[in-house]
């Protein structure tokens, strides 16, 4: 019986060895049915808190529900997440999403790997201010490269981005940039580190959308290279990047830039850049070398070709906190002024409407007379000296625009361009060997024309915007010598009224919110002369020599000269001659002074003619004034009349061959009978009365 004894006391002594592990597992088991029925949400929020804390230093919070299950997968989701912008930083924060929820492969963890099977972001909202960019920088990547993850020991098969928006809030002067409805999705299918990833975004009030191919995304977290393509289409342009990413060195791409745009000028209006109506009409195509980072984008030999002209690019454009900076040089094998700048409309001047009533013409020196009599003698009492220097003809309406100069694109960048062409064409010119040099800073634009050929001439220049000021400032400085007169005013009036070899120097300085304020505010000055010329429309000699007849323009009309010489003051958007304008050629002596008004395109000269050879005859005065359009030109009696020793009556250089019409002698006989009669010098009613008795 002793034996039977003995048996329960070593089965009391194996026990508990049995109920250890057993009492292990049990509790093990417990516990995880203890997190799927009741997880320590407190736990894992604080656990989040502070390792998202110590890896970018801002502070995480999770305001809504925090949800970790373990069946029938092993998920997390955050509700009303928010992580906190710079430090004392006023508005929104850095990241702000109303969900993000992660879904583990469970498999993956027996292998020691965390697979994230998907990680889906719901209406997340990134903002980005200058000063995040050291969190950027901290966060993007570790000190060997790669963005600082176990890239083997951590996988993302499927990341999923819905209804997101981007703000970027960049300092004054420039506004924020922001895209919204953002939904991506990048997704490794195969397991291998080919990402591919698709979607969309609206800005401007357009759709983009994008697709992208990353042929090992671990090994870029490993700090390798790895190929990469992107794909983006929008409503104004189609762009295609094909090259590698790399995390050495900053991350950046390296490889292939494509784009290409129906229409250049909807693009950069896009863009918020306004051409303007006429400028950069067409499609355009560019393809280059490119080295593009978080920083800057650099283009090598990059060809834009475009209706204007093709040229080569080699610019650079950092990413400043105030605004983009572009440097670099452009060179144009060719480039078509109309073609970039559109076809402008051309100032109306010298309206072609032959033998019309309210065409361009000068009158027989008998209608002429008759209508300054009626003139004078429907102004009782006022001088004559008073009449013959009040302005002639009427005041036209202003054509030039008052559309608000849109400047808001000179406050957008910065640049420092240096520019070439080999030919510049503009219509019917054509300029060669053109060196220009572009700086914008802080609104101020500065565009130096270093040189252009112009046929056998020359010509240099400068041009001031200042957009920084309101309203904005410009200055213009000209300077050109040998340039052909008729081909440059063809470019900018409808009918060029002269030719020959032109030198030019104008300074001018204005100010306006548009056009129309600009040109009422000019001031500076202008000295040209054109030499070896004619004046186009009339043949002033034989106009002259036959003043009874009407004469109307004709372009086939010419007046010949041997030099054009004048000085001319501006104030205010007035045009006033200095000295006497001076035109000497071998039939014809001219000189001219007087105004004329930019503001409202108008015009008021006093030209004094002289023939020669012979007949012999002091000068014979003619007045211009009115439109630019359709300028009223008559022979100017009444400056004869108020001083007859300086002056001739155009009677006085040739006789008519038909006798006085009937009408004129009335008119004279009016006159001598009138109230004014006492104001005509004795030479003046002789004249009248001789001319009355033919």
């Amino acid at each position: 019986m002793p034996v039977a004894h003995d048996k329960p006391r070593r089965s009391l002594w194996r026990r508990p060895l049995f109920l250890i592990p057993f009492g292990l597992l049990l509790t093990l088991v417990l516990g995880i049915a203890a997190l799927v029925v009741a997880p320590p949400i407190a736990l894992v929020r604080e656990q989040l808190t502070r390792m998202v804390e110590e890896a970018t230093g801002r502070e995480l919070k999770v305001m809504g529900a925090v949800k970790l299950a373990f069946y029938p997968k092993p998920s997390l989701v955050l509700e009303d997440v928010t992580l906190a912008g710079p430090p004392d930083a006023a508005g929104p924060e850095l990241v702000r999403a109303e969900r993000i929820a992660g879904e583990v492969n469970p498999l993956a963890l027996l292998s020691g790997r965390t697979e994230l099977a998907k990680l889906e972001i719901v209406r997340p909202t990134l903002t980005i201010r200058p000063e995040d960019r050291s969190l950027l920088d901290r966060v993007s990547q570790s000190q060997s490269g790669g963005i600082g993850l176990q890239a083997d020991a951590i996988v993302f098969r499927q990341i999923t981005i819905t209804d997101g928006s981007v703000n970027y809030l960049v300092r004054q002067p420039n506004p924020s940039w922001r895209i919204d409805q953002a939904s991506a999705t990048f997704a490794d299918t195969a397991g291998n580190g080919e990402t591919k990833g698709s979607g969309s975004f609206r800005w401007r009030d357009d759709r983009v959308a994008f697709s992208s191919v990353l042929a090992d995304a671990r090994a870029y977290a490993r700090g390798e290279a790895s190929p990469l393509s992107v794909k983006v289409e929008m409503k104004n342009l189609a762009l295609e990047v094909k090259g590698e990413l790399s995390p050495k060195d900053s991350p950046h791409v390296k490889g292939t830039l494509t784009a290409s745009t129906n229409s250049v000028r909807d693009l950069a209006r896009w863009l918020d850049a306004d051409p303007g109506a006429y400028a950069l009409k067409g499609p355009a195509s560019f393809e280059g070398a490119m080295v593009a980072s978080v920083d800057q984008v650099a283009l090598a030999k990059a060809s834009l070709k475009m209706d204007a002209g093709e040229s080569t690019w080699d610019t650079q454009i950092r990413f400043g906190e105030l605004r983009p900076q572009v440097t670099g040089n452009i060179a144009w094998r060719r480039l078509d002024l109309q073609k970039l700048l559109g076809e402008t409309p051309k100032i109306p001047t010298l309206a072609v409407q032959a033998r019309a009533v309210d065409g361009t013409n000068i009158p027989s020196a008998w209608q002429a007379l008759v209508a300054q009599l009626a003139a004078l003698n429907a102004a009782p009492g006022v001088a004559l000296s008073a009449l013959a220097t009040s302005s002639v003809g009427r005041p036209d309406r202003s054509s030039w625009s008052v559309e608000t100069l849109d400047l808001e694109a000179l406050t957008a960048v910065d640049l420092n361009l240096t520019t070439a062409a080999d030919l510049v064409t503009h219509g019917a010119v054509q300029m060669q060997d053109a060196r220009a040099d572009v700086l914008l800073h802080d609104g101020r634009l500065t565009y130096t024309l270093k040189q252009i050929g112009i046929d056998k001439g020359r010509a240099t220049g400068r041009v001031d915007v200042d957009a920084s000021t309101k309203p904005a400032k410009v200055a213009l400085s000209l300077s050109a010598s040998d340039v052909p007169a008729e081909k440059v005013l063809a470019q900018v009036v409808d009918n060029a009224f002269l030719s020959g070899a032109a030198k030019l120097d104008l300074v001018v300085t204005g100010e306006g919110r548009n056009a129309q304020e600009v040109l009422k505010t000019l001031d500076g000055k202008v000295d040209v002369t054109i030499e070896k010329g004619r004046l186009i429309g009339f043949n002033l000699r034989r106009a002259l020599l036959e003043w009874w007849r009407s004469w109307s323009y004709d372009p086939q009309q010419r007046t010949s000269f041997d030099k054009i010489s004048g000085n001319y003051g501006i104030k205010d958007g007035v045009v006033r001659t200095l000295g006497d304008l001076s035109l000497t050629g071998p039939e014809i002596e001219i000189t001219s002074n007087g105004t004329i008004t930019l503001p409202s395109q108008t015009l008021d000269q006093k030209v004094r003619l002289k023939a020669f050879p012979p007949p012999q005859h002091l000068a014979v005065p003619l007045r211009v004034g009115g439109s630019w359009e359709r300028p009223s030109i008559s022979w100017d009696w009444l400056s004869v009349f108020s001083d007859p020793s300086v002056s001739a009556a155009p009677t006085s250089v040739t006789s008519s061959p038909d006798p006085i019409p009937p009408e004129v002698k009335a008119s004279i006989q009016q006159t001598l009978n009138g109230p004014n009669a006492d104001q005509l010098p004795a030479p003046v009613r002789e004249m009248l009365q001789a001319l009355a008795s033919q």
